[in-house]
């Protein structure tokens, strides 16, 4: 090289001889880079595959939860009409009721004017059998009454399972007479627990992955 009309030497660059040891250590150098490129790689994908899996889970939701919509009125129908047979029933159990304590009070009197006609010391033991027979019997039937009336009582303030007696009767009645409602309303539940399942799946994978999903949906609905 020519400096200022001088002549320079400069020492050209040594080649690097590819011996085993520098190949080696060029492998070293390489093998940690090509690895964390591979893990970026699979976490990317594992990322895309778990949103796609919550898109379409989403998606699964939105669809129930407009179908859900669409036969909300079922579970109104429903609801009116629980209220109506629990309304009758209610009725039918105060007219039963009334009934019985108005047949026992009767019965009562009869017992005590048998009770008023006790035969004396000097009748004959056939009558006097008579008599306690057929105050025994009017017994017997009083206590029969009785027991009908403790049963009707319990029915109008007992509790069920899940829900008060009276009410369970009432459904258990509406169900029998409107079976194509009753039909009809159990598909809602049937679509309102499987978008439930799905909502808690998606809000349990939207936790893992910090996105937050649009899933809310809530009806009510009687007992079964």
């Amino acid at each position: 090289m020519v400096i200022g009309g001088d002549m320079v030497l400069v020492n050209a660059p040594q080649k690097r001889v590819l011996t085993p040891d520098v190949v080696r250590d060029i492998d070293n150098a390489i093998d940690p880079v090509s690895d964390q490129l591979q893990d970026d790689q699979g976490i990317n994908a594992k990322t895309v595959y778990n949103v796609d899996e919550l898109l379409d889970s989403a998606q699964t939701a939105e669809r129930e939860q407009q179908a859900i919509l669409e036969v909300s009125s079922v579970e109104q129908s429903y609801q009116e009409a629980l209220l109506d047979y629990v309304e009758a029933k209610q009725e039918q159990v105060d007219r039963v009721e009334d009934k019985l304590e108005t047949l026992i009070e009767k019965q009562q009197s009869r017992i005590q004017q048998i009770q008023s006609a006790k035969p004396g010391v000097l009748v004959l033991p056939g009558t006097r059998r008579a008599w306690q027979d057929q105050l025994a019997q009017q017994h017997s039937r009083l206590q029969v009454m009785q027991a009908r009336l403790e049963a009707v009582r319990e029915i109008r303030d007992g509790m069920g399972l899940h829900s008060p007696k009276i009410e369970e009767l009432a459904e258990r009645k509406l169900r029998r007479n409107e079976q194509e409602l009753t039909s009809d309303f159990d598909s809602v539940l049937e679509a309102q627990r499987r978008h439930n399942i799905v909502t808690r799946k998606s809000f349990k994978q939207s936790d893992s992955l910090g996105v937050a999903p649009k899933l809310t949906l809530n009806i009510s609905h009687g007992s079964k």
